[in-house]
C-alpha cells in the first residue's frame, strides 16, 4: 500500500541538505564509513523509517483480507501482536526522546516546543490521541471475530505517519545546527536515547532500523557511532545481536568496517546454548514422564501402553543426543580430560539401559494379573524416579563442567563447527522429530535464541531445509501455529524459507483433506489435554467443566467419523493391495474410542461428585486418561501420515485417489458436514481454508455440494474468492437444483431446445409431424434423437413457463381455490392473534385475496370424533407454503405443482402459514406465536416438513434436497460422479456414470433428480423409475437408452433355442452380428429367433448380415 505521508518542507532540506527523512543524500561507498558525517541524531530519523515500515507491513496484512470477511482466529492474534509490538516500540522511543533530548533541547533555548508542541511533546493532547487510538484497535482485534475497517486503519497509518513528519519537519533545523549541538553530544544523546527503552524495545528498533539501511556504509556508520560513544558491555550487546540477526557474510562484511565488531559480537554470542536448549526440553519431559507416572492406573492396560510410548520416545532423543555427543565432544574432551569424557560416556550407556529396563517393567505389568501389578507397579515409579534423578545429574555435570570447558578452549567460530558436527549426526528422521518437540518445550524468547543461532551458524541451504521441516509440523499441527507465526515475526527470515503462508507441498493431491482433519485433531486435542490438566480439584468451575465436556464430545465426534470413514473406506481399498498393514490401525481405531468413552465418563462422574476426596480421586483419574488419548492419538496419526498415506499416494492413482476420498465425503451426512467444515476453517490458515474448499468443490464438482453451501456456510463466497463456478440462481440468490441441476445440462438443453424450434418450425407447428421427422433423421444418435423428441414435446410447456409471472398469479389463484382447497375446513372468523415478528396478521374467514390463508387436513383423516391430521395428500404438516412465484399458500411444492403450469421453487420460499393459528412467519421449526412444531422432520434448506411417524428423511448435501433413509454412512452413500445417493448395498456393485440422476425417466418423462417415486439402478447405470421398470421390464429386456440388457437372460434365451431349434436345411448359415452388451462385432451361426454373442455370453445381439459374406469380411473377421 503506498504510503500517504506528507511531503517533507522545503525548509528542510534547506536547512540540513537532507533529500527525504531528514536523512542526508547517499554518497559513494569508498572509504567505508569515514564518507558520513552526518549529525548523529540523524540516526533517530532511522527509526522512524523502521516504525513506517511496520505500519505498511500491518495494511499489507490487512489487504489479505476481504473486507467484512471472516477471520481466521491465527490471523487475527497475529495482527494483534504486530500492532502491541509497534505500539510499544513507538511508546518507549517516543518517552526515550522526552526524557532524553527535549530536556537538552530547551536548556540550548531551542523554541521547538512552541513551534509544535504535539510533534515535540509526546505527552501532549495530539499524541494520546494517536496512543489512544491504537489500543482501541488492540481491543477490537483481541475481543471481536473480525478485522478493524479500512478506514479506521487509514486513519491510524495517516496520524502516525503525520506525526513523524511533524516531528522530523519540527527537530530537522536543531539537529544540523552545530551551534545548538555538537557532534560529541549527539553521539552521546543517540546512545542514550536507544538504551533508554526496554532492552527487548530497543533490540528490536535498533536491528529494523539496520535492516532499513540498505548500505554497508551507512550501518557501519551507525555501528561506529555506537562504538564511539556507549560503553564497551552496550556496545557488545548489539554487537550481539546484530551477529544473530545478520547472515555470515553480511556480518563479515560489516566486520571489515568497524574494528572490533567482531570481538564485541563473541562476548555475547554462546553456540552452545543449543545444546542447553536440548536440556530443558529433556527436563520438561522428564517432569511430564514423573507426572504421568503418578497419575497412571496400573488397572487399565490403554494407560500403560500409551505410558510406553512416551517412554520409546524419550529414549528415542536421548539416544539421538548422547549419541551425536559422544561422537563429536568426546574426542575433543579426551585430549584434555580424558578420565571425564569416559564418565560423560559411561553415564550415556547407563541411561540407555535404564530406558530399556523401564520398557520391560511396563511389559511385565501389562502381562501381570491384578493381584500381581501393585508391587510391580511400586517397582515401575522407582525406576522412572531413577531415571529422571540420572539424567538431571547427568546433564547438570554437562552443564557446569563439559559447556564451560568448550567455550573456554574453543573460539565461537569452532563452537559452531561442533554444534553443526553434532547436529548432522543425529539421524534425519531423529532430527525432524527432535526439532518440533525442542521448539515446543521452549519460551518464545528461548526459540528467537535458538533460530537466531542456527540461522548465523547454518548454510542457507542448511537453515532452509530445517525451517522447512519445522514448518511442514506446524502445518500438521504438531507444533502450536500461534508461537510459530510469532517467532516469524520476530525472525523474518523464517518467512523467506519457510513458505509460511503456502502448505510446503505438505498438502498436495487428494490427501490433503485427510491430512487437514489430521491438523484440526492435534490443535484441538493439545488444547483440550492442556486444560484438562490444569483443572485444581479445590477450585472447579461446573460452567467449565460442562463445557469441557462439550468440547471433547465434540472433538470424540469428529474423531470417530474421521476412522470410520477410514475402516470404511480407505482401509478396505488399501487392503486390496496390501495385505497385513491394515489391521494394526482398525486396533488403534477401536482403543481411541475406548479411551474417548472412558474420559467422557470421568468428566460426568466429576460433575456428580458428592466429597472433595472423591473429586481428587476423578481427577487424578481424568489426568491419566487425556494423557494417554493424547499420546496414544498423536502417535497413531503420525504413524498414518508417515507409514500408510505415502503408501496409499504410490500404490492409487491420482483418480483413484479422488474416488476414494469421495466415498470418504459421500458418507458424511449434512449435519455432521455443517459441524466438521467450520471447525476445519477455524482450526487452519486462510490459505489452507481456502485451498481445502477447493480441493473440495473438485471432489464434489458433479454435485450440488456448493449450492448447499451458499445456504449455510457464512463467509464461503469470500473463502472460495473468484474461483467458484458461476450457478444460475433462482428467486432470492438461492440456486435453483430444478432448472439448473448440473453444470453440463445447460449447455446440452440450450442446444437441444434450439434444434427442436427448428424442426417445429419445419413442421408447421405440428407435434407429432415434427418427431416424425425426427425419428427418420438417419444422421442423429440414439441419444439425439430421444433428446430432440423430449424437447418439442415439451416445447409448449416451456412457452408458457417463460411467461411473466404475473401472467400466472391470476390463474393460479383460481385454480387454487378451487382445487386444492376444496377440503378445507371453514375459515377462521375474527383471529385476533398477532404475529411476534412484526408480521402481517392472520387473513379473516372470508380470505378476500385468495391467497390460501386456511386449514388443510389430509384426505381420509377427518371424521365425526377428531377433526383430521392437518397437512395434504403428499405430507402430514402443521404449515403451508407461500410459493414465490404465485404469492399463493400451498400445502407442499408438489400441490402447487399439480395445479399450476410451472414448478415452485422450494428454495426460494420466504414465508410459511401457521395453519393452527394462522401467523404468517418466517420458515422455522417452531411457530412463533402458538408455539407448536410444524412437523417431526424440518428442513429449513429445502422448505420440507412431515411429520409422518415412521418415515426416516435425510438432508444430502450434495443433492442438495430431501431423502428419504435414516442417512448417509448409515444405510445410504453419495457417488460424487452420479451424483446420486445409493444404498451402501450397491456401493461396489453399482456402475458409475457421470450424472446419472439429472435426467429424465425414459419411460414417463420425469425429471429424476426431484422426483419423489422410488428410482431403480439399471446394470448398464441409467434409471428410471422402479413402477416404470416394472411395467417397461414386461415388454423388452432392453435398456430404452442403450440397448443393454436390464438382468441376465441367458438360461431363458438357452431354453428357448433348446424348444425352438433351426430346421436342418438352414444350419449352418453365417451371419454377422453385433453385441449391445460388450459392443463387440463376431461372425456366428445364424438363428431365426436369438444369436448368441461369442465374447461375453450374451444373447442381446443384433444381425447385421445374413448369408454368404464377402472375402474380404471373411478375412477381417478372422
Amino acid at each position: 500500500m503506498p504510503s500517504k505521508r506528507r511531503p517533507h518542507s522545503d525548509a528542510k532540506v534547506a536547512a540540513g541538505g537532507s533529500s527525504g527523512d531528514g536523512l542526508p543524500p547517499k554518497r559513494s561507498r569508498q572509504n567505508g564509513s569515514a564518507q558520513f558525517k552526518a549529525p548523529p541524531l540523524l540516526h533517530l530519523f532511522h527509526f522512524h523509517r523502521a516504525i513506517r515500515h511496520d505500519l505498511e507491513q500491518l495494511l499489507e496484512l490487512l489487504e489479505s483480507v476481504p473486507p467484512g470477511g471472516s477471520v481466521i482466529e491465527h490471523e487475527r492474534e497475529e495482527l494483534a501482536a504486530q500492532l502491541e509490538s509497534l505500539r510499544h516500540i513507538l511508546r518507549h522511543h517516543c518517552s526515550s526522546e522526552d526524557d532524553v533530548l527535549l530536556p537538552v533541547l530547551v536548556r540550548k533555548g531551542c523554541r521547538i516546543l512552541e513551534q509544535n508542541e504535539g510533534a515535540a511533546c509526546h505527552n501532549s493532547a495530539v499524541f494520546m490521541e494517536l496512543h489512544e487510538k491504537m489500543e482501541a484497535l488492540e481491543r477490537h482485534l483481541k475481543a471481536a471475530d473480525t478485522w478493524p475497517s479500512r478506514a479506521e486503519w487509514e486513519q491510524l497509518r495517516d496520524a502516525v505517519f503525520l506525526h513523524l513528519d511533524a516531528e522530523e519537519e519540527a527537530m530537522t533545523p536543531y539537529i544540523w545546527d552545530s551551534s545548538c549541538l555538537t557532534p560529541d553530544e549527539q553521539g552521546q544523546l543517540l546512545v542514550k536515547i536507544i538504551f533508554a527503552m526496554p532492552e527487548e524495545t530497543q533490540t528490536r528498533l535498533v536491528l529494523k532500523s539496520l535492516r532499513e539501511l540498505t548500505s554497508t556504509a551507512e550501518r557501519s556508520y551507525f555501528l561506529v557511532l555506537l562504538k564511539q560513544y556507549a560503553s564497551v558491555e552496550q556496545f557488545a550487546s548489539v554487537a550481539g545481536h546484530v551477529a544473530q540477526d545478520m547472515s555470515p557474510e553480511e556480518f563479515q562484511e560489516l566486520s571489515e568496517h568497524v574494528p572490533g565488531l567482531t570481538e564485541a559480537a563473541e562476548s555475547q554470542l554462546r553456540p552452545l546454548m543449543e545444546i542447553r536448549h536440548i536440556h530443558m526440553a529433556f527436563r520438561h519431559a522428564l517432569e511430564d514422564l514423573q507426572q504421568a507416572i503418578d497419575d497412571v492406573d496400573p488397572s487399565d492396560e490403554l494407560q500403560l501402553r500409551s505410558f510406553a510410548k512416551q517412554v520409546r520416545f524419550l529414549r528415542l532423543m536421548h539416544a539421538a543426543h548422547s549419541q551425536s555427543e559422544d561422537a563429536v565432544f568426546l574426542p575433543e574432551l579426551r585430549k584434555g580430560d580424558r578420565e571425564f569424557a569416559e564418565f560423560i560416556h559411561g553415564d550415556h550407556h547407563t541411561e540407555d539401559s535404564i530406558f530399556y529396563e523401564l520398557l520391560c517393567d511396563v511389559e511385565k505389568l501389562c502381562a501381570a494379573s491384578a493381584e500381581q501389578r501393585p508391587p510391580l507397579m511400586s517397582k515401575l515409579r522407582s525406576r522412572v524416579r531413577s531415571l529422571c534423578g540420572h539424567l538431571l545429574r547427568h546433564m547438570a555435570s554437562e552443564e557446569s563442567r563439559l559447556l564451560p570447558r568448550l567455550e573456554g578452549h574453543y573460539p565461537v567460530l569452532e563452537q559452531d563447527r561442533l554444534v553443526r558436527e553434532v547436529r548432522r549426526k543425529i539421524p534425519e528422521d531423529a532430527l525432524r522429530v527432535m526439532m518440533p518437540w525442542l521448539l515446543g518445550s521452549l519460551s518464545i524468547a528461548e526459540q528467537e535464541t535458538l533460530v537466531r543461532n542456527l540461522l548465523r551458524s547454518m548454510s542457507r541451504q542448511e537453515f532452509a531445509r530445517l525451517i522447512e521441516s519445522v514448518a511442514k509440523s506446524v502445518h500438521m499441527g504438531v507444533l502450536d501455529g500461534r508461537n510459530w507465526y510469532e517467532l516469524a515475526r520476530r525472525v523474518p527470515e523464517i518467512r523467506n524459507h519457510s513458505g509460511i503462508e503456502s502448505e510446503s507441498g505438505l498438502y498436495s493431491g487428494p490427501l490433503a483433506e485427510i491430512m487437514r482433519v489430521h491438523k484440526a485433531i492435534r490443535v484441538d486435542l493439545q488444547a483440550l489435554a492442556d486444560a484438562a490438566l490444569k483443572l485444581d480439584p479445590e477450585s472447579l468451575n461446573p460452567r467449565h467443566l460442562t463445557t469441557l465436556r462439550e468440547r471433547f464430545a465434540f472433538l470424540e465426534r469428529m474423531v470417530r467419523d474421521h476412522s470410520n470413514a477410514e475402516d470404511r473406506v480407505v482401509l478396505p481399498a488399501l487392503a486390496e493391495r496390501v495385505h497385513g498393514i491394515v489391521e494394526e490401525y482398525e486396533t488403534d481405531h477401536h482403543c481411541e474410542q475406548e479411551l474417548f468413552r472412558r474420559l467422557l465418563q470421568t468428566l460426568l462422574d466429576i460433575q456428580c461428585a458428592g466429597t472433595a476426596a472423591e473429586t481428587r480421586s476423578l481427577i487424578r483419574k481424568l489426568r491419566g486418561i487425556v494423557r494417554a488419548l493424547r499420546v496414544d492419538l498423536m502417535h497413531h496419526l503420525e504413524r498414518e501420515e508417515v507409514v500408510l498415506w505415502p503408501i496409499l499416494a504410490e500404490k492409487f492413482s491420482a483418480d483413484e485417489q479422488t474416488q476414494i476420498v469421495g466415498q470418504v465425503f459421500g458418507q458424511i451426512p449434512a449435519s455432521r458436514m455443517q459441524e466438521l467444515l467450520p471447525w476445519l476453517v477455524r482450526v487452519l490458515s486462510r490459505h489452507e481454508s481456502a485451498n481445502m474448499m477447493q480441493h473440495i468443490l473438485t471432489i464434489t464438482r458433479s454435485t450440488m455440494f456448493a449450492q448447499w453451501l451458499r445456504t449455510w456456510f457464512k463467509g464461503f463466497d469470500e473463502l472460495v474468492g473468484g474461483t467458484r463456478q458461476a450457478d444460475a440462481t433462482g428467486p432470492g440468490g438461492n440456486a435453483s437444483i430444478v432448472a439448473t441441476p448440473a453444470h453440463g445440462r445447460d449447455m446440452d438443453s440450450a442446444k437441444y431446445e434450439a434444434a427442436a424450434e427448428g424442426y417445429i418450425r419445419r413442421a408447421m407447428g405440428d407435434v407429432e409431424r415434427a418427431i416424425r421427422s425426427i425419428a427418420r433423421d438417419e444422421t442423429l444418435s440414439e441419444r439425439e434423437r430421444t433428446m430432440l423428441m423430449q424437447n418439442v414435446m415439451i416445447s409448449q410447456w416451456r412457452r408458457r413457463k417463460l411467461q411473466p409471472p404475473a401472467e400466472h398469479a391470476a390463474s393460479s389463484s383460481s385454480s387454487a381455490r378451487s382445487c386444492t382447497w376444496g377440503d378445507a375446513e371453514a375459515l377462521i372468523k375474527n383471529t385476533n392473534t398477532t404475529n411476534n415478528n412484526n408480521n402481517s396478521s392472520p387473513r379473516a374467514s372470508t380470505d378476500p385475496q385468495g391467497r390460501g390463508i386456511c386449514r388443510m387436513y389430509r384426505p381420509g383423516s377427518k371424521t365425526d370424533s377428531s377433526p383430521g391430521q392437518l397437512g395434504c395428500r403428499h405430507y402430514a404438516r402443521a404449515c403451508r407454503l407461500l410459493a414465490p412465484c404465485c404469492q399463493v399458500y400451498y400445502t407442499c411444492r408438489l400441490c402447487h405443482d399439480e395445479v399450476n403450469d410451472h414448478v415452485m421453487d422450494r428454495y426460494a420460499v420466504e414465508r410459511i402459514l401457521c395453519m393452527r393459528c394462522l401467523t404468517e412467519q418466517a420458515p422455522a421449526e417452531v411457530c412463533s406465536s402458538c408455539g407448536e412444531r410444524f412437523a417431526h422432520y424440518v428442513c429449513l434448506i429445502c422448505k420440507l416438513y412431515d411429520d409422518a411417524p415412521n418415515r426416516d428423511i435425510y438432508h444430502c448435501g450434495y443433492c442438495n434436497v430431501c431423502r428419504v433413509g435414516k442417512g448417509l454412512g448409515i444405510d445410504y452413500f453419495h457417488c460424487m460422479k452420479c451424483n446420486a445417493c445409493m444404498s451402501t448395498a450397491s456401493a461396489k456393485s453399482h456402475r458409475c456414470m457421470e450424472h446419472s440422476l439429472e435426467s429424465d425417466c425414459p419411460v414417463c418423462g420425469e425429471y429424476l433428480f426431484t422426483s419423489t417415486n422410488p428410482i431403480k439402478f439399471l446394470r448398464c447405470g441409467h434409471l428410471m423409475h422402479a413402477s416404470c421398470y416394472r411395467r417397461y421390464a414386461a415388454a423388452d429386456y432392453r435398456c430404452p437408452l442403450c440397448k443393454k440388457s436390464l438382468a441376465d437372460m441367458s438360461a431363458y434365451f438357452a431354453a428357448r433355442l433348446r424348444d425352438e431349434p433351426m430346421p436342418p436345411e438352414y444350419r449352418g448359415i453365417p451371419a454377422r452380428i453385433f453385441c449391445n452388451d460388450c459392443s463387440a462385432r463376431s461372425l456366428v451361426e445364424f438363428h431365426f429367433l436369438y444369436n448368441k454373442c461369442p465374447q461375453c455370453g450374451s444373447y442381446n445381439t443384433e444381425v447385421l448380415q445374413v448369408g454368404r459374406l464377402l472375402p474380404s469380411t471373411n478375412a477381417a473377421l478372422s
